[in-house]
């Protein structure tokens, strides 16, 4: 899935650039989305227990009648032979409920087991983390990834926003776990995910910092749950069917100033959207990527540095002439994010700007062949 030859075919190629895309608005709906636990962690004894939790998505309302339908059958039936017990024909009665519990169990069984989850249709979504970024892409038509995940000013980021997201859409695995870059409002709520029984198949991280806390606390939950990490650099990409992601920074070259500059950042590119994810790089690395020539025309931007007033400098932005902004940044949050100026370039630049402060989470979906982004709040 990795190697240089990949990123430099989806880095030649044209993409495809010229989907438009509708912008419509939804309000969200709380849904059953795991049976067996709380949707957020299921942390008791009994949700670690094997096949106690299973992540369903938002089932339709006809599943879910059928479902409780088994359930009361299965009581009535318990009930019934509880009060035939005492017959003459006890023996035979109890015989034949106990042939309808069997055919009950085993509807059950087959309804949790057999029938697939709910497929989200999502392409990508920006979790309304507060300070902090929290990004779920799908590449290709089963292959989940994560980008960063944690907050700030969000008690238990992965406890209570991402993992409720990713059961309630049926993602019953994440296949990469991307960290940008190492600072706590990227990293706590992945950390906290780690923690859970839910299944992360791979993590992909920028580069080894081992003297940085959050970079050894992922070595270590990683290592605990045998999970493969993964150093990232310019030129590798990962690819399902005809969609790649891949990396444009770090490169070996870029001597980065500060954290934030150590940012990997990555390009995505399906047959229905392109964009590019920033992390929380700066104007430095803006025209580092410039001068090296890896930037073109995107359909989005995940603006880099939460809308920082040191990134999303009027060059960059023309190069990539995104459709739409993605500025993930919580409200009233102390930094002034996001910043006035990289806010009227962005606008200048004729994209469409989302801040997840005011809309809430952001996605894109994709509804008769097109994309369609949709905010689930009309703003605060």
């Amino acid at each position: 899935m990795y190697g240089k030859n990949c990123c430099r075919k989806a880095v030649c190629g044209t993409g495809n650039h010229d989907v438009g895309i509708n912008y419509t608005q939804h309000f969200n709906v709380p849904n059953l989305s795991t049976l067996g636990s709380n949707a957020a962690g299921g942390d008791s004894w009994c949700s670690r227990l094997p096949g106690a939790t299973k992540i369903v998505g938002q089932w339709p309302i006809q599943r879910i009648i059928f479902y409780y339908l088994m359930l009361a059958a299965t009581c009535l039936l318990i009930k019934n032979r509880t009060k035939k017990s005492g017959n003459r024909d006890g023996n035979r009665n109890t015989n034949i409920l106990l042939r309808k519990f069997l055919i009950v169990l085993i509807g059950s069984v087959v309804l949790l087991l057999v029938l697939r989850p709910v497929k989200s249709n999502h392409l990508m979504a920006g979790l309304d983390v507060g300070q902090g970024d929290g990004i779920y892409v799908r590449l290709g038509e089963d292959t989940n990834l994560f980008l960063d995940g944690g907050s700030t000013d969000v008690s238990k980021v992965g406890t209570y926003r991402i993992l409720p997201f990713l059961k309630s859409n049926g993602i019953t695995k994440i296949d990469y776990w991307f960290i940008s870059h190492y600072d706590e409002d990227h990293v706590n709520g992945l950390l906290e995910v780690l923690e859970t029984e839910y299944s992360v198949e791979n993590i992909i991280l920028p580069g080894k910092q081992p003297d940085v806390k959050n970079y050894q606390s992922i070595c270590a939950l990683a290592e605990r749950r045998n999970i493969p990490i993964v150093y990232m650099k310019e030129g590798d990409c990962i690819r399902s069917g005809e969609d790649t992601i891949s990396c444009l920074l770090p490169d070996g070259e870029y001597q980065a100033e500060d954290e934030n500059g150590k940012s990997m950042i990555l390009l995505y590119q399906t047959k229905y959207i392109s964009g590019i994810f920033t992390g929380d790089a700066g104007e430095a690395e803006e025209n580092w990527l410039l001068e090296k020539q890896r930037l073109w025309k995107v359909d989005f931007l995940k603006v880099g540095h939460h809308g920082s007033k040191y990134s999303s400098t009027e060059k960059f932005l023309k190069a990539l002439s995104p459709e739409l902004a993605l500025i993930s940044c919580g409200e009233n949050n102390r930094y002034g994010h996001p910043g006035e100026e990289a806010l009227c370039n962005i606008k200048e630049s004729g994209s469409a700007v989302y801040e997840t402060m005011e809309c809430g989470r952001i996605r894109i979906r994709m509804e008769n062949g097109e994309p369609v982004v949709e905010k689930f709040l009309e703003g605060r």
